[in-house]
Order: structure tokens, then sequence, then C-alpha cells
């Protein structure tokens, strides 16, 4: 098949570009942080330690699975949690 051509790989590096657009905007919202936050602290893409995504604001806390899933079935435990999460604990 070849190489792409020029037209084909801005099309691609557009979409690419579109969705971290979106992905940046998300994360920014769901974290109450700026986009510009995202983009300087959250390491584009860059695998962190659990302390250092702490440190750096990504992550909430850094507990085991059996913690988190006993602090979601806990009302007053629960801190922070989006709907996604609260509507996984109404399910359960």
């Amino acid at each position: 098949p070849g190489p792409l051509s020029d037209d084909a790989r801005a099309h691609l590096q557009g979409m690419v570009d579109h969705h971290y657009a979106v992905m940046v905007r998300s994360i920014a919202r769901n974290r109450g942080v700026s986009p510009e936050h995202v983009r300087s602290e959250y390491g584009e893409g860059r695998v962190f330690t659990a302390q250092e995504a702490l440190t750096r604001g990504m992550v909430d806390r850094i507990e085991t699975l059996d913690e988190a899933v006993a602090r979601m079935a806990n009302p007053r435990r629960r801190s922070r949690m989006g709907a996604n999460a609260l509507a996984l604990a109404a399910v359960r």
C-alpha cells in the first residue's frame, strides 16, 4: 500500500487533535481544573506512579479495590464521586 499521502495524514491528525481536545475538556471539567492545567500537569499520556498521580491532582486517593468498593457501598464515606460512580453504586 505505501506511505500515507499528505492529505490522508492531515485528515488523521485532525481526527487525533479533535479527540484529544474533547478528552482534555472532559478531564478538566470532571477534575475541576482548566484545560491548560490538564495539558501541562497530567502528562500528555505518560504513565505515572500512583503517588505521582495523586501529587499532580489526577486522582483523589490511593486505595485498594476492596477499600474502593467499601467506600462506594457506604454513603457516608463517599467523596467527589461523579454521576457514573453513583449509578454504579446504585446498581450494586
